[in-house]
């Protein structure tokens, strides 16, 4: 990848619409904090939901970004560990809507450990 490629990625993920992505990043990272080193079923929901609703609102917004692909990409395998306390499979129906290429990983998901 050239310079002018790594530019262009730069601008994408810093204009106005992947403001939400950057956020959801944030929250993905504190969320498996409250799942795998401080349990906390609550705060783990919470930022479960945080998570999903700004990456919905990213997907709503650019539903083709390469910056969220390549989020997805690189997460989706560790994303089922942000609903382990979830009580309902809401979040996951919205991941499933929103990046149909792990779909199948997604409804394999288990709550309510």
């Amino acid at each position: 990848m050239g310079w002018r490629n790594r530019l262009e990625r730069a601008i994408q993920n810093t204009d106005g619409d992947h403001v939400a992505l950057r956020e959801a990043k944030f929250y993905y990272y504190e969320g498996l904090y409250f799942v795998e080193e401080e349990p906390n079923p609550e705060n783990a929901r919470k930022f479960a939901k945080a998570v999903v609703d700004r990456l919905v609102n990213v997907h709503n917004k650019r539903p083709n970004s390469e910056a969220l692909k390549r989020f997805f990409d690189s997460h989706f395998q560790e994303i089922c560990k942000l609903f382990r306390y979830d009580t309902d499979r809401s979040n996951i129906e919205k991941m499933m809507e929103i990046d149909a290429l792990h779909r199948d990983t997604y409804m394999n998901c288990q709550i309510g450990n």
